[in-house]
């Protein structure tokens, strides 16, 4: 497949853990989606409850520490790269980032009720078949989206096995440590987004997810304009204007629906 066709897959899944690599992946072939779990430390079991709890109260609930770098976040055992730098307090930090993290859990939660996206969960230590039907419970408890879990097999690396209906485990030659997302085996990741569609395909997107779409676009025009400094003044205005432009795209997508 061509760069242009995995781009295509890459763009249809969302990471749900356990760590970046996925979102890493995403970005290498040019992709910057907004998804909850995208840059988040998330551990099965840790998943499954959030999943229970349908995502609800993170922003309320976001218990912040840093790292000497930057504030992360944590949420029942979940744990968030906030992307916030330590000279923003706390304070602003959690009333900035906390209505994003609640937004992008709603957005998750209809996602997989409309299943509009493929989830992948990448994991170095593995998972059981048992494991992976328990996580596919769990989700399958909110709506019909598909699970991909991803495991390291150097005998099988791109291949994809139905596990039952919507569950799926996949192969790359290398994942990375959960807390060191480098050095991806961009090789193996290549071969299995190959593999994807001849197993699972998205279903057509609707006018509100497209207006879901626009709307995190557009708070990301936003977020690069709240941080530039103070003599980008023309940037500033050419990205509002940009952000302006995409709201009017989701209005009109959202009267459609």
């Amino acid at each position: 497949m061509t760069d242009d066709e995995l781009r295509i897959v890459a763009a249809a899944m969302e990471s749900i853990g356990r760590n970046c690599e996925v979102g890493l992946v995403q970005r290498h072939f040019g992709l910057e989606p907004h998804g909850l779990l995208r840059f988040a430390h998330a551990p099965r079991t840790a998943l499954m409850r959030g999943l229970e709890l349908g995502f609800r109260g993170i922003g309320e609930n976001l218990t912040l520490h840093d790292d000497g770098r930057e504030w992360l976040g944590e949420w029942n055992g979940l744990d968030f790269h906030l992307n916030e730098p330590l000279a923003t307090s706390a304070y602003t930090t959690q009333a900035r980032v906390g209505p994003i993290l609640d937004r992008l859990g709603e957005r998750l939660i209809e996602d997989i009720q409309a299943a509009r996206t493929l989830l992948v969960y990448a994991d170095i230590d593995g998972m059981t078949r048992g494991e992976a039907i328990e996580l596919h419970d769990a989700v399958r408890a909110i709506g019909p989206a598909s699970l991909l879990v991803v495991t390291q097999d150097i005998m099988r690396p791109g291949h994809i096995e139905a596990l039952r209906p919507g569950l799926f485990v996949g192969h790359v030659e290398r994942l990375t440590p959960w807390n060191a997302a480098i050095d991806l085996d961009i090789g193996g990741w290549r071969e299995l987004l190959a593999e994807v569609p001849r197993h699972w395909r998205p279903a057509p997107l609707d006018a509100p997810h497209l207006a879901h779409q626009a709307m995190a676009a557009r708070a990301s025009l936003m977020w690069v304009a709240d941080r530039l400094p103070d003599d980008a003044g023309e940037a500033r205005s050419a990205l509002g204007h940009a952000a302006m432009l995409i709201g009017e795209v989701e209005s009109a997508l959202r009267g459609a629906g």
